[in-house]
């Protein structure tokens, strides 16, 4: 690509990469190179989406979430408000009941707005049948 006058590039995502810039006039070309890289920030976007899971109790819940972009995004889990700082991963090695719940996946990574999914995690509780005993007194 020649510029010869300040430039504006669109779709710059397809434009990322190396330039090198060789200056020269009507006189003749410079003899010295300046290279650049130009990175193109790019929004968070998932590329792993949860979906919504339901497990026996006692039994492991693992739900991925992956986004892609520029800068890498974070991945963050949440549920009620609550913060877990894992990694594209929600892992939980023995689930009960207060496990139950929506939580959602956030990709941020500073660049437009974060991206969100909710996933509902369902966790089956084993009934528990009364036993009925009884006597007389009397």
């Amino acid at each position: 690509m020649t510029v010869n006058t300040p430039s504006t590039m669109y779709n710059v995502s397809q434009h990322y990469g190396r330039y090198t810039c060789m200056p020269h006039n009507d006189v003749g070309n410079g003899t010295e190179a300046t290279a650049v890289t130009l990175h193109v920030n790019v929004p968070a976007q998932f590329t792993v989406i949860p979906q919504n899971v339901t497990v026996n109790e006692t039994n492991p819940i693992v739900v991925s979430c992956d986004a892609s972009g520029f800068p890498a995004p974070s991945i963050t889990w949440t549920k009620h408000g609550q913060g877990n700082p894992v990694l594209k991963e929600l892992n939980i090695h023995s689930s009960n009941r207060s496990d139950t719940g929506i939580y959602v996946c956030t990709a941020s990574n500073g660049i437009g707005q974060a991206q969100r999914v909710r996933v509902y995690v369902t966790v089956q509780c084993k009934s528990i049948h009364p036993i009925l005993s009884w006597s007389f007194i009397g």
